[in-house]
């Protein structure tokens, strides 16, 4: 988070609350795409407020499509069950882990979700049936056409 000032080891409260505001928006953006069964939260922050606090406010908002799932069972830190109940599912690493500090957190939709890719007309009567087939014919298409950048004319449907 870039929230500690190094030479005095002292938390910028108002930086850690806008980067955990804008982390908030992030996620539920990731969330809301239809076709996502799975959704990682990681953060390299030791902060309550940008890690558990988030998650927290995430799954009460979101609790009826997504649930955590734990990850790397086998790391002993996890996150703090102070805050919410849930938190053993995460992972959490400190300073005195030898890093210089992390969280990661797992979000799992409760139900399967469909992901079925229809075919679309692309690159003048082209069609797609995946993301390698996208890439593969954007290249194609910039060596054809002699473009450094193509992705940006791809939209994916």
């Amino acid at each position: 988070s870039g929230g500690i000032n190094a030479e005095y080891g002292s938390k910028n409260v108002e930086k850690i609350k806008k980067l955990s505001d804008l982390q908030k928006s992030l996620l539920r953006h990731a969330l809301s795409f239809p076709c996502a069964a799975r959704v990682v939260y990681s953060t390299c922050s030791v902060y309550t407020e940008e890690n558990e606090c988030v998650v927290k406010e995430i799954l009460e908002s979101h609790s009826e499509n997504w649930e955590l799932t734990k990850v790397i069972p086998d790391w002993a830190r996890r996150g703090d069950t102070n805050v919410f109940t849930d938190a053993h599912n995460c992972v959490k690493c400190h300073p005195q882990d030898q890093t210089n500090g992390f969280f990661l957190a797992c979000f799992v939709r409760k139900q399967k979700v469909k992901q079925k890719v229809k075919n679309r007309d692309f690159l003048g009567g082209v069609k797609i049936q995946s993301v390698f087939s996208v890439r593969h014919l954007a290249m194609r298409y910039r060596v054809k056409h002699h473009y450094k950048y193509p992705y940006k004319f791809i939209k994916l449907y």
